[in-house]
């Protein structure tokens, strides 16, 4: 039972992130012919079924945006799919290391492990290990990369929670390697709002 309320509780925060965040970017508004916007908008009907195809074939074209929404089906368990947060967390790390924010933002909080988190992990989050000095890293990047107003607001209340919680050592080589991180394989090109 505790752990079907955990669950619960994650598919909730991580749907309000989704309120927040959404599937939806402002640029992909109709009439927009770009196939992931197309998907986005099918995901908003929750038609996943339809989006997620699309999305795993932009994957497969190295589309870091398609990763990140891949991740989020993956961690929300939509679209006949079971949750499997060690599936979305593949998803993000392919995207955010090449650069797409909102995958960067999704790291660190499934790192951070904050009740108020948008994404929200039980402690045990599919065998990922909570790690606060990989979270500020991310964090940190994602702060450099943001695009989107509220998740710089966000940044901006997170990162003196995840600090307050570092040993200057830890909070030194975290630093350290977000200033030494870049994209790999490339850039890819995250769509942003318009």
């Amino acid at each position: 039972m505790k752990d079907m309320i955990r669950r619960t509780a994650t598919v909730a925060f991580a749907a309000c992130g989704l309120a927040v965040s959404g599937w939806s970017i402002a640029s992909c508004a109709w009439p927009n012919p770009d196939l992931y916007c197309l998907a986005v908008r099918l995901a908003d009907r929750r038609e996943f079924d339809k989006a997620i195809p699309i999305w795993e074939d932009l994957s497969k074209q190295g589309d870091c945006d398609a990763d990140w929404q891949l991740g989020l089906v993956h961690f929300m368990g939509v679209g006949g799919n079971p949750q499997d947060v060690a599936q979305a967390m593949t998803y993000w790390n392919s995207a955010a290391n090449r650069g797409q924010p909102r995958a960067q933002l999704a790291l660190g909080e499934v790192y951070f492990r904050n009740p108020e988190d948008w994404i929200l992990c039980s402690q045990e989050c599919g065998g990922i290990a909570a790690d606060p000095v990989a979270a500020y890293k991310w964090y940190l990047i994602a702060k450099r990369n943001a695009t989107y107003s509220w998740d710089k607001d966000y940044l901006r209340r997170v990162l003196p929670l995840v600090v307050a919680g570092l040993t200057d050592e830890q909070k030194a080589a975290a630093e350290a390697a977000a200033a030494a991180w870049q994209p790999v394989p490339a850039l890819c090109k995250a769509r942003k709002s318009t």
